[in-house]
C-alpha cells in the first residue's frame, strides 16, 4: 500500500475522523442508519442524547440494542463485513455451552430460592 495514499472509510478519510466535523458526519451516518433500520431504536438513541433516558438499566438496554446495529456500521465503515460475520458465527458457536450453563445454573439456584425462568 503507498504510504502516501488516504484510506477512504465509505466517504470519509481517516483523517477525518480525527476533526469534529468528521466525526459529526460519521454520527450522523450511524444515526440516519438507525432510524432507517428501527426507527423506535432511533428514537430512543435520540431520547438518550437528549437527556430524557437516566435509568441505568434503560441505558444499559438502549446500549444492548445498539450494540449490534454498531458492530455493522464499523463492519461497513472499514470493510471488514467478512471478518465481522466471522466472529459473529464463532460466538455464536458458543451458545450451546452457554445455554447449559443456564440451565445448570438455575436447577442449582432452584433449590434455594424456587423456580426461576430459563429464558
Amino acid at each position: 500500500m503507498n504510504p502516501n495514499a488516504t484510506l477512504k472509510l465509505n466517504g470519509l478519510s481517516f483523517p477525518e475522523l480525527f476533526n469534529p466535523t468528521g466525526l459529526a458526519q460519521l454520527d450522523q451516518r450511524f444515526q440516519a442508519r438507525i432510524v432507517d433500520t428501527d426507527e423506535t431504536l432511533g428514537n430512543r438513541l435520540q431520547a438518550y442524547r437528549n437527556g430524557a433516558i437516566a435509568s441505568g438499566l434503560q441505558v444499559s438496554e438502549l446500549l444492548l440494542a445498539l450494540a449490534p446495529h454498531l458492530e455493522e456500521f464499523i463492519g461497513d465503515l472499514f470493510g471488514i463485513e467478512q471478518e465481522v460475520t466471522a466472529a459473529q458465527l464463532a460466538t455464536l458457536a458458543h451458545d450451546p455451552v452457554m445455554a447449559f450453563k443456564k440451565q445448570f445454573v438455575a436447577r442449582r439456584a432452584r433449590r434455594y430460592r424456587g423456580e426461576f425462568p430459563l429464558s
